[in-house]
């Protein structure tokens, strides 16, 4: 749509360069074309502390020659909960879309859509029957998102290809789908609230024993103004 409408459209698939990009975009719009940039992931730069890399990028996306700009910045992120929250305010980002979990009927148009392949002269490549509800409601029932849908129908399409099937069998989907809650459940191992940097200082200080110096310190501190008080 951006292109068709004359502005430029931007998939950048490495997130260190966001700041650098929209510094490119914005010389693009003075040229008179808008600028739609497209960004996955964003977390990977906006997680942890504010460092310089960070900064630029608020900067530049709160800069006051942003102000009467054509460049619409898209983001996405599976995991909002690690941005920094100052990356999120309202005149950075105007607004936050949430796709939650799919209900029956979505995720029966959801199958449907994912099954409307067509061929180079425009026939159908498979058939869906027309009652899929089981496996609709399936889909609902576990909490499946859209992101997650499109890999377990993606399964269910390379099943039916290795089996030379074109009828979609709607047990398919439930097999995937529990797959799916079993990747789920190994990836529940792993404390994703903890930035990778964070972890990384976690460890080094139970390796070179500053949380039990710190303890100690705490304990020396406390000592100190219980004696000062009894003065």
């Amino acid at each position: 749509m951006a292109i068709e409408n004359g502005w430029m459209f931007i998939y950048l698939k490495e997130p260190s360069l966001l700041a650098e990009t929209l510094r490119m975009a914005k010389t693009v719009d003075r040229s008179g074309h808008g600028v739609v940039l497209f960004l996955e992931d964003v977390d990977q730069v906006t997680r942890g502390d504010r460092d310089a890399a960070m900064q630029d990028i608020l900067n530049t996306l709160d800069g006051g020659d942003t102000k009467d700009m054509n460049v619409i910045s898209i983001f996405t992120t599976n995991h909002i909960e690690l941005i920094e929250p100052t990356f999120l305010r309202g005149k950075r980002v105007s607004k936050i879309i949430t796709l939650g979990s799919l209900d029956q009927e979505t995720a029966e148009e959801f199958i449907r859509r994912s099954m409307d392949i067509r061929s180079e002269d425009g026939q159908p490549m498979y058939t869906v029957p027309e009652d899929i509800s089981d496996a609709a409601a399936y889909v609902a029932e576990n909490g499946i998102v859209p992101a997650f849908m499109t890999d377990i129908m993606e399964a269910v399409k390379t099943s039916m290809v290795l089996n030379k099937e074109t009828t979609l069998n709607p047990d398919y989907i439930k097999y995937e789908v529990d797959e799916h809650l079993a990747h789920v459940a190994l990836s529940k191992t792993k404390d994703m609230s903890k930035t990778p940097e964070k972890a990384y200082v976690e460890s080094s200080k139970k390796a070179l024993g500053i949380e039990a110096l710190e303890s100690q310190i705490a304990e020396i501190a406390d000592g100190v103004k219980e004696l000062v008080d009894n003065m």
